[in-house]
């Protein structure tokens, strides 16, 4: 938390992160985002051999300058983690 001029910042704002909204899609960047976002979930959650393939699948794509088809499987391969995991 950073106070400044009276007003109070938190989170990333205050960690110098911006966090102004962007569009990314059909860009590297995205399916950068989308790995990263991937295998930071994926330690956290039950090993799901479907979606580890799905995302390895959507990350060659995306080198491969597939991107839309890359960026779907690593948006699908995020999903199955998260239904994994349940309520």
């Amino acid at each position: 938390m950073v106070a400044a001029c009276g007003v109070v910042v938190t989170g990333a704002a205050a960690q110098g992160i911006d966090d102004r909204p962007r569009s990314m899609t059909d860009t590297v960047e995205y399916c950068d985002h989308l790995a990263r976002r991937f295998a930071a979930a994926a330690p956290d959650r039950p090993p799901h051999l479907h979606a580890a393939t799905m995302a390895a699948d959507g990350n060659k794509l995306c080198q491969q300058g597939h991107m839309r088809p890359g960026i779907l499987r690593l948006r699908r391969a995020l999903l199955m983690l998260d239904q994994a995991q349940g309520p």
